[in-house]
């Protein structure tokens, strides 16, 4: 079974400068390298990035929590930012067209929250 993977959330320069206070979320790597597996430890090295992504404090829980519980793997999280107009994370992951995605540019999936 996979390792649990370290995530640090930062507050940079970046953060601080943008309106919106998006922090800085990095994937780390394997909690205790000594014990993966050693097939997994080299998917662990070779994998590409992206190894950081941006994350608006109102969906740091979010995030953090997906990734924790292994629902959504920080790629797709990567992803989701960069299909953000301000390279952000904001909230649930959603896939471009499908359910949820936002179709009105205006950061919030399916039209502004009611």
């Amino acid at each position: 079974m996979p390792r649990a993977r370290r995530r640090s959330f930062l507050a940079d320069g970046v953060t601080m400068r943008s309106p919106l206070r998006p922090l800085l979320a990095l994937d780390l790597g394997a909690d205790d390298d000594q014990d993966v597996d050693p097939v997994y430890y080299q998917e662990l090295i070779d994998s590409p990035p992206p190894r950081e992504v941006r994350v608006v404090p109102d969906a740091v829980h979010m995030v953090h929590g997906n990734l924790q519980l292994a629902n959504v793997d920080f790629p797709e999280f990567a992803e989701d930012a960069a299909a953000d107009r301000d390279g952000v994370v904001r909230g649930v992951v959603t896939v471009p067209g499908g359910p949820g995605y936002d179709t009105t540019g205006d950061g919030h999936a399916d039209g502004p929250p009611r």
